[in-house]
């Protein structure tokens, strides 16, 4: 069992390090990325956002404390932090974290609506 576990490991370590590295050994100084593959490096930093978007607006329960607000709050964090930082990892990131730890700790419901 012990063995077996290990392979797991292995087999998904190798799969990972083997999706992060064959970017860089396809595309190098001597076969530069041709302008589609670029394009699709712009266009879908976008559609992460907008599809993060999405998932964070699907469960909201307008009728039901905290009435969406974890959700609103999040969402403008990403406009607040796009818009200074223009980084998407950044705009992405922290208002990830921002929205888990509200749904998480029930602060908004604690501190507002908490009879």
């Amino acid at each position: 069992m012990l063995m077996h576990s290990i392979l797991i490991i292995l087999v998904i370590i190798l799969t990972t390090y083997f999706t992060r590295i064959w970017p860089f050994m396809v595309f190098n100084a001597k076969n530069p990325p041709n302008d589609f593959v670029r394009y699709l490096g712009r266009a879908l930093s976008c559609s992460v956002i907008g599809m993060l978007v999405v998932y964070c607006f699907k469960d909201i329960q307008i009728l039901k404390p905290p009435y969406g607000i974890n959700e609103i709050i999040a969402f403008l964090s990403v406009i607040l932090l796009h818009r200074i930082f223009k980084v998407f990892v950044l705009s992405i990131t922290l208002p990830t974290i921002l929205y888990m730890v509200l749904v998480r700790s029930h602060a908004l419901e604690k501190a507002f609506f908490n009879p």
